[in-house]
């Protein structure tokens, strides 16, 4: 189900609010009764003002199914009394700590399956950051979010993980994948949740979009927490954001949108540029974003006016299946592969040192793209995939996968065109 402003995106059948939760609002339960959440959990009604349904939004959907111990000493309240079970000990010395983690967060979330620089693969799961060696197939988990993950972002140094999580005043975490521990919190600009999130290729910053109204873009010096820029989206759901290979733009994607934002100047405010689709597309929804390096792609010509020299591709996928290739703002080329949405995109390079892209899509295809010119060319294929919502290259050279079976797999994928594939 859908939570949130509908419009264009409900239209579109895209995912636009926080959370697939359909709770009702404390002001919606009669006087003198109990919800089935707050009974569940051996609550009454709160005695404050009625809380606003997107607070609501926040209660995470397992409480509904806990229940008191049977020999409980009373049948209700002892929760919140703090009274203990007749007939037991203390509770244990140490804390718990997650050994397993099964299955992978999928709805509402997107982006937030990537390798480190030692090779282990992270993910969200529910309010989790997984950490998984994939030699010893053991687990950790960072669990310092206090509301579900929503996206998650791969510092380019291959340590560092930056997640966003749901909630009224939700907060983008960095924390270490190695040791665990947090870095920095960054908070105070979004509200109801972290729609995407992603670092600057120099590592420094940090671009992450909410899921408020307006749906603001918000440029972070992450190390000082102090926000750099800030921009307006606008009114329909944001689902990817990329920094530009040279960090001197930042392009968004969503539900009808695909804007370019030039994030080079002083701090402040920030206005978008809209792509121009140059009449090659229809108005639709931009599902993910990439951008891979092309130096010559304009065959050294001077570039628009007031325009700095771009020396990358930008690539959106789209909902009708095609890969839309941009420079300075303008589509430049259509690539047609995919068979419905474009789900995801991620960039990588070669044991050569060969730049590329790989997308994924509803169709459970997988494609490899490099630069050409001005356009992109396909480069092998992988099929027999179940429709993505995650997508990483990984060392030596093939990638894990978060499907729509909600798992993490790795897949063997051939080079040469039409190459297939094999699930692990």
């Amino acid at each position: 189900g859908k939570v949130g402003g509908g419009g264009a995106a409900e239209d579109e059948g895209f995912y636009e609010g926080d959370t697939g939760l359909k709770l009702p609002p404390f002001d919606a339960i009669p006087a003198g009764k109990v919800s089935s959440l707050l009974a569940a959990t051996a609550g009454e009604l709160p005695s404050k003002d009625p809380v606003p349904s997107e607070d609501v939004l926040e209660v995470e959907p397992w409480l509904a199914g806990m229940r008191a111990p049977s020999d409980w000493t009373e049948a209700k309240g002892s929760q919140s009394l703090g009274l203990k079970p007749a007939g037991r000990g203390e509770a244990p010395e140490g804390p718990m700590e997650v050994d397993h983690v099964f299955g992978v967060s999928r709805e509402g979330v997107k982006e937030a399956l990537f390798e480190t620089s030692s090779g282990k693969v992270v993910w969200a799961a529910a309010s989790l950051g997984v950490v998984l060696d994939p030699v010893s197939m053991r687990q950790r988990a960072f669990a310092g979010h206090g509301c579900a993950v929503s996206c998650m972002a791969m510092h380019p140094g291959g340590v560092l993980v930056a997640s966003g999580e749901h909630g009224k005043e939700a907060k983008v975490l960095v924390w270490d994948t190695e040791s665990l521990d947090l870095e920095v919190g960054l908070w105070g600009v979004h509200q109801r949740g972290v729609a995407c999130i992603s670092f600057s290729s120099d590592g420094t910053r940090v671009a992450s979009v909410g899921m408020e109204g307006d749906h603001s873009l918000c440029v972070w010096d992450w190390r000082s927490r102090s926000p750099l820029s800030v921009g307006k989206c606008g009114p329909c759901a944001v689902l990817s954001v990329r920094f530009s290979p040279d960090d001197t733009e930042v392009a968004t994607a969503g539900v009808k949108h695909l804007k370019f934002w030039d994030v080079s100047g002083a701090a402040g405010t920030i206005e978008p540029k809209k792509a121009d689709l140059a009449l090659k597309a229809p108005l639709q929804s931009f599902v993910s974003i990439a951008y891979v390096p092309s130096p010559n792609h304009d065959g050294g010509a001077d570039p628009p006016q007031g325009r700095r020299r771009q020396e990358f591709l930008c690539m959106a996928g789209g909902e009708d299946g095609n890969v839309y290739v941009f420079t300075y703002g303008v589509c430049r080329a259509v690539a047609r592969k995919h068979q419905g949405p474009v789900f995801v995109m991620c960039a990588g390079r070669g044991e050569d040192g060969t730049a590329f892209v790989l997308s994924g899509g509803a169709d459970g295809h997988i494609m490899r793209w490099e630069a050409n010119g001005a356009s992109v060319k396909p480069i092998g294929m992988a099929i027999d995939v179940l429709p993505l919502i995650s997508l990483i290259k990984t060392t030596p050279g093939s990638p894990f996968v978060a499907d729509a079976a909600v798992a993490v797999r790795g897949i063997s994928v051939g080079e040469a065109h039409g190459g297939g594939s094999k699930g692990r």
